[in-house]
């Protein structure tokens, strides 16, 4: 191995030229220290999902006192949404298996060529095989090395589902396809058109199946086989994937079903021309008054002044608890878990319900029965609701269009942007351990939207006296917290996903604060929260509770103190100057009764 290598540096100034920099294979970031005469270093990976052969430091700057020193060049080339680059960049390039060990030759030439595909706004470059497999992507590595990896064209052989893959690569409404239904009740296939980079348009048919699902797997598979090849085009001019193939596999489906149908097909396609343009959808009727909704639903539903009336997604959906589980004698004495019987985002279910329009006219009527919630296809707002229901409970609730049918209705029985009036009565509830892979690679607003109804629902039992209801909800939303599933964000998302998840860690050592001797527990999540974010007073202040319970005076003392500085920095008023004074004053007496002691002690030790 030589004595140096080459990394690249990138100022912040963009006047100054990107350059090469020779830097000594032993101790490479110290020397770059000396080297650039700077006082400090930050590194970090070149994309939160991206674990690839290179790496940046961020140099000459400090987060908190120059904010405004970002380098713009380099946040354009990395993209990224949750950290911004402050000062001058060095890009590093290590060995995979090695990475904070070993280094390897960056080349200006390598750089350029990297940057002129990642920068690019008409395409995105994607690692297919990594994310299909759950791997770390290698973004770098895809642009600079040709990779022999083809998917398999006659099997889905990938740990990630084909759709799931593909709403990742996607911005999500991207995908949007055509269904051909060829009786009212089946067969399905279902068709894509896809535009090249050079205007030229590329069809995809799925061929005949007897689920739209089973159309839709085959439709998406068939896409990632042609895209892959067609994004290893653009970075090496090799083969596109002929598609012809798969409209002779359609044309044959077609001609054996039509040979097999006992009566002439007149196939129905559903496109995906805007609502608006469609003439069998009427205008949406006016929203009834709140008074009239009793007048209109409350005969049939039992719906009384006297009906409790909660709210979630916030204040956006309303619903009337017609009637609860009888289990009020049990709130305060539960010394377990909680209740088993609570819904969640994952658990299987079995429940009725009834989707109606403003004027009582009924959409929709039936009994599920043991369905995975997250995976039905109901309605978001139905789903939010039933994650806060027990077996035994009914509701009535107004969901809005936004959590409903959205601005295309449902043709042609919901006219676009029409709020929904649903009665749901829980039935059974079988908790699952573990959401699935697929579940958790949805989008990041999927998962912010979760964590929104679990902190509501939680939020409620919590305030109803249900401490262990409130934790079991809470801690249902964990697995949703990972960040290894997130593949895109925006940075307004990525905040705010990182704001809900420390909240809701928050609130589960908050639920182990009330019950006796838990405190070690307590400490526990707070310090997950932390991960989330450093700025929440309250991680602090039941971080310094803990260690006060613990008699870890000390720990307690500088958690207050913390505590109160993140109170200031967020201009928050739950926790004042008096409060924190007498409090200050408390633990520090209690360290110093703490230290006397032991000092006696060790006297009465050592006098004998």
């Amino acid at each position: 191995m030589s004595k140096f290598f080459k990394a690249i540096l990138i100022p912040l100034d963009s006047k100054v030229e990107v350059s090469e920099v020779l830097l000594p294979t032993e101790n490479p970031i110290q020397e770059a220290q000396k080297i650039l005469k700077i006082d400090g270093i930050y590194q970090d990976w070149i994309n939160k999902n991206d674990c690839s052969t290179f790496q940046y430091s961020i140099l000459k700057g400090d987060y908190n006192t120059q904010p405004e020193q970002h380098n713009n060049r380099f946040l354009d080339i990395i993209k990224k949404k949750y950290k911004k680059p402050v000062g001058d960049v060095l890009l590093i390039r290590g060995e995979k298996s090695e990475m904070h060990q070993e280094y390897c030759d960056f080349t200006l030439e390598e750089f350029k060529r990297f940057q002129s595909f990642i920068t690019r706004t008409d395409f995105k470059f994607y690692d297919f095989k990594s994310s299909a497999n759950h791997q770390q992507n290698d973004l770098v590595g895809l642009i600079l090395k040709q990779s022999n990896f083809r998917f398999n064209t006659q099997q889905w052989i990938y740990k990630k589902l084909p759709l799931a893959l593909l709403n990742e690569y996607l911005l999500p409404g991207k995908f949007e396809y055509q269904t051909t239904r060829y009786t009212s009740v089946g067969p399905f296939s279902v068709h894509y058109t896809y535009v090249q980079l050079d205007g030229k348009s590329v069809e995809f048919n799925s061929t005949i199946h007897s689920t739209i699902k089973k159309a839709e797997a085959e439709l998406c598979h068939k896409f990632l086989c042609y895209i892959q090849t067609y994004q290893e085009h653009l970075l090496f001019g090799t083969e596109i994937l002929d598609t012809s193939v798969y409209q002779k596999e359609y044309e044959q489906s077609l001609l054996q079903y039509q040979s097999t149908a006992q009566s002439p097909v007149t196939p129905i396609t559903t496109t995906t021309t805007p609502i608006s343009n469609v003439q069998t959808i009427q205008s949406s009727p006016p929203r009834p008054e709140p008074k009239k909704i009793q007048e209109i639903f409350g005969g049939k539903y039992n719906i009384t002044d006297q009906c409790e009336v909660a709210v979630l997604a916030n204040n956006k959906i309303t619903k009337i608890i017609l009637e609860r589980k009888s289990n009020n004698n049990n709130n305060n004495n539960n010394n377990n878990t909680g209740s088993s019987d609570y819904g969640c985002f994952t658990s299987i279910v079995s429940f009725k319900f009834a989707l109606h329009l403003g004027d009582g006219f009924i959409i929709e009527e039936k009994t599920c029965s043991k369905v995975t919630m997250d995976e039905t296809d109901i309605i978001n707002g139905l789903k939010l609701i039933i994650s806060g229901m027990e077996v035994g409970d009914k509701v009535f609730a107004n969901i809005p269009s936004e959590f409903a049918y959205g601005a295309n209705g449902l043709a042609p029985l919901v006219p676009p942007n029409v709020d929904i009036y649903a009665y749901i009565e829980m039935l059974e509830i079988q908790p699952k351990s573990r959401p699935s892979n697929i579940e958790l690679s949805k989008p990041i607003q999927e998962k912010i939207n979760r964590l929104e109804s679990t902190k509501a629902s939680g939020r409620e039992q919590f305030q109803n006296g249900k401490v262990f209801q409130a934790m079991k909800i809470y801690k249902n939303s964990i697995p949703y917290m990972q960040k290894l599933y997130i593949e895109k964000s925006t940075e307004e998302e990525w905040e705010k996903f990182n704001e809900l998840s420390c909240s809701i860690l928050v609130s589960i050592a908050i639920c182990y604060s009330k019950i006796p001797d838990k405190w070690k527990r307590v400490i526990k999540f707070c310090g997950m929260a932390k991960d989330y974010s450093d700025s929440n007073p309250k991680v602090f202040f039941y971080l310094s509770k803990a260690y006060e319970n613990l008699n870890e005076f000390q720990l307690a003392i500088d958690n207050l103190k913390l505590a109160y500085k993140t109170s200031v920095n967020v201009k928050s008023d739950i926790y004042n100057l008096s409060t924190y004074t007498k409090d200050l004053t408390r633990l520090q007496n209690s360290l110093k009764s703490q230290n006397n002691s032991e000092s006696e002690m060790y006297k009465k030790m050592f006098s004998q």
